[in-house]
Protein backbone atom coordinates (compact mmCIF):
# COMPACT_ATOMS: atom_id res chain seq x y z
CA UNK A 1 0.00 0.00 0.00
CA UNK A 2 3.04 2.15 0.08
CA UNK A 3 2.35 3.06 3.40
CA UNK A 4 5.01 5.30 5.27
CA UNK A 5 7.80 3.14 7.17
CA UNK A 6 10.49 3.99 9.95
CA UNK A 7 12.46 1.39 10.77
CA UNK A 8 14.37 1.34 14.07
CA UNK A 9 17.34 -0.65 14.66
CA UNK A 10 16.19 -4.26 14.09
CA UNK A 11 13.62 -2.70 12.11
CA UNK A 12 15.90 -1.41 9.90
CA UNK A 13 17.69 -4.53 9.55
CA UNK A 14 14.51 -6.75 8.84
CA UNK A 15 13.53 -4.04 6.22
CA UNK A 16 17.03 -4.74 4.33
CA UNK A 17 16.61 -8.65 4.45
CA UNK A 18 12.79 -8.28 3.22
CA UNK A 19 14.33 -6.20 0.40
CA UNK A 20 16.99 -9.32 -0.29
CA UNK A 21 20.21 -7.50 1.65
CA UNK A 22 22.10 -9.14 4.34
CA UNK A 23 23.14 -7.99 7.69
CA UNK A 24 26.53 -7.90 9.34
CA UNK A 25 25.94 -10.78 11.91
CA UNK A 26 28.12 -8.95 14.50
CA UNK A 27 29.91 -5.75 13.98
CA UNK A 28 33.85 -5.84 14.73
CA UNK A 29 35.24 -2.09 15.23
CA UNK A 30 36.40 -0.01 17.58
CA UNK A 31 33.29 2.06 17.64
CA UNK A 32 31.23 0.85 19.82
CA UNK A 33 27.81 0.21 18.72
CA UNK A 34 26.28 -1.57 21.97
CA UNK A 35 26.18 -1.32 25.13
CA UNK A 36 29.06 -3.12 27.46
CA UNK A 37 28.09 -6.85 29.12
CA UNK A 38 29.06 -4.88 32.71
CA UNK A 39 27.35 -1.72 31.88
CA UNK A 40 23.67 -1.46 33.30
CA UNK A 41 20.44 -0.55 31.58
CA UNK A 42 19.81 2.41 30.57
CA UNK A 43 23.85 3.40 29.88
CA UNK A 44 24.21 5.30 26.66
CA UNK A 45 26.67 4.86 24.15
CA UNK A 46 26.69 7.26 21.47
CA UNK A 47 29.19 7.53 18.51
CA UNK A 48 28.96 10.43 15.14
CA UNK A 49 26.83 9.48 12.43
CA UNK A 50 27.59 11.30 8.48
CA UNK A 51 24.58 11.83 6.52
CA UNK A 52 24.38 12.15 3.33
CA UNK A 53 23.47 15.57 1.56
CA UNK A 54 20.26 15.09 -0.40
CA UNK A 55 19.04 12.62 1.29
CA UNK A 56 15.13 12.76 3.08
CA UNK A 57 16.92 11.58 6.59
CA UNK A 58 19.29 15.23 6.12
CA UNK A 59 16.13 17.34 5.35
CA UNK A 60 15.61 16.11 8.85
CA UNK A 61 19.29 16.56 10.56
CA UNK A 62 21.12 18.39 8.08
CA UNK A 63 23.67 17.23 6.34
CA UNK A 64 27.07 15.72 8.02
CA UNK A 65 27.88 14.60 11.47
CA UNK A 66 25.38 13.78 13.66
CA UNK A 67 25.76 12.07 16.93
CA UNK A 68 23.44 9.24 17.75
CA UNK A 69 22.61 6.76 20.87
CA UNK A 70 23.84 3.10 20.04
CA UNK A 71 23.08 -0.27 20.90
CA UNK A 72 23.17 -2.70 17.92
CA UNK A 73 25.83 -5.86 17.10
CA UNK A 74 24.24 -6.35 13.71
CA UNK A 75 23.94 -3.56 10.74
CA UNK A 76 23.18 -3.43 7.07
CA UNK A 77 25.74 -5.16 4.75
CA UNK A 78 24.86 -5.56 1.19
CA UNK A 79 21.38 -2.96 0.91
CA UNK A 80 18.65 -4.42 -0.15
CA UNK A 81 16.01 -3.50 -3.36
CA UNK A 82 15.09 0.09 -3.57
CA UNK A 83 17.05 1.27 -0.48
CA UNK A 84 19.60 3.14 -0.73
CA UNK A 85 22.24 4.03 2.39
CA UNK A 86 21.90 7.47 3.95
CA UNK A 87 24.19 7.40 6.74
CA UNK A 88 27.22 6.28 8.15
CA UNK A 89 29.47 5.95 11.08
CA UNK A 90 32.92 7.84 10.17
CA UNK A 91 35.36 5.97 11.97
CA UNK A 92 33.84 1.79 10.81
CA UNK A 93 31.89 2.56 7.88
CA UNK A 94 28.79 0.77 9.56
CA UNK A 95 25.87 1.44 7.72
CA UNK A 96 23.71 4.42 10.32
CA UNK A 97 20.71 4.66 7.81
CA UNK A 98 18.99 3.96 4.97
CA UNK A 99 15.90 5.05 2.82
CA UNK A 100 13.56 3.91 0.11
CA UNK A 101 14.23 5.27 -3.63
CA UNK A 102 10.74 5.46 -4.35
CA UNK A 103 9.33 8.79 -5.32
CA UNK A 104 6.52 9.37 -3.52
CA UNK A 105 6.90 6.27 -0.75
CA UNK A 106 8.60 7.43 2.74
CA UNK A 107 10.87 4.93 4.07
CA UNK A 108 13.88 5.63 6.55
CA UNK A 109 15.33 3.29 8.73
CA UNK A 110 17.98 4.31 11.29
CA UNK A 111 19.98 1.79 13.68
CA UNK A 112 19.98 3.92 16.58
CA UNK A 113 17.08 4.50 18.94
CA UNK A 114 15.21 7.87 18.29
CA UNK A 115 12.30 6.37 20.73
CA UNK A 116 14.60 6.87 23.41
CA UNK A 117 15.42 10.48 22.96
CA UNK A 118 12.90 11.87 21.30
CA UNK A 119 11.94 14.65 24.01
CA UNK A 120 14.99 15.88 24.55
CA UNK A 121 16.74 15.29 21.14
CA UNK A 122 15.38 18.14 18.35
CA UNK A 123 16.68 15.37 15.53
CA UNK A 124 15.26 11.96 17.06
CA UNK A 125 11.76 14.19 17.65
CA UNK A 126 12.30 15.46 14.08
CA UNK A 127 11.88 12.13 12.42
CA UNK A 128 8.86 11.12 14.52
CA UNK A 129 7.63 14.74 12.81
CA UNK A 130 8.20 13.68 9.75
CA UNK A 131 6.49 10.02 10.20
CA UNK A 132 3.53 11.58 11.39
CA UNK A 133 2.78 13.78 9.22
CA UNK A 134 3.48 11.64 6.13
CA UNK A 135 0.93 8.99 7.48
CA UNK A 136 -1.55 11.93 7.72
CA UNK A 137 -0.64 13.17 4.37
CA UNK A 138 -0.91 9.10 3.76
CA UNK A 139 -4.38 8.78 5.33
CA UNK A 140 -5.61 11.97 3.33
CA UNK A 141 -4.19 10.50 -0.28
CA UNK A 142 -6.19 7.19 0.75
CA UNK A 143 -9.38 9.22 1.61
CA UNK A 144 -9.54 11.31 -1.41
CA UNK A 145 -8.39 8.10 -3.85
CA UNK A 146 -10.74 5.80 -2.15
CA UNK A 147 -13.86 7.50 -0.20
CA UNK A 148 -14.75 3.82 1.31
CA UNK A 149 -11.35 3.83 2.77
CA UNK A 150 -11.80 1.65 6.18
CA UNK A 151 -15.75 1.73 5.58
CA UNK A 152 -16.09 5.44 6.49
CA UNK A 153 -17.72 8.41 5.44
CA UNK A 154 -17.00 11.26 6.80
CA UNK A 155 -19.76 13.07 5.68
CA UNK A 156 -21.98 10.86 7.93
CA UNK A 157 -23.27 8.30 5.10
CA UNK A 158 -24.33 4.84 6.03
CA UNK A 159 -21.18 2.73 6.21
CA UNK A 160 -20.28 -0.06 3.58
CA UNK A 161 -21.98 -3.17 4.44
CA UNK A 162 -23.70 -1.48 7.12
CA UNK A 163 -27.24 -2.73 7.30
CA UNK A 164 -29.88 -0.38 6.56
CA UNK A 165 -32.16 0.44 9.87
CA UNK A 166 -36.06 0.06 9.03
Amino acid sequence: MRKPLLGICYGTQSLNVWRGGSLVQDIESPVQHQRPDDKPRGFVIEHEAVVEAGSRLAELTGAGEITVNSSHHQSVSRVGDGLRIVARSPRDGVIEAVEGTAAGHWVLGVQWHPERNSATNEISRRIFERLVEEAVAFHHKLRVQAPDFENVNRDNAPRVGAKEEK
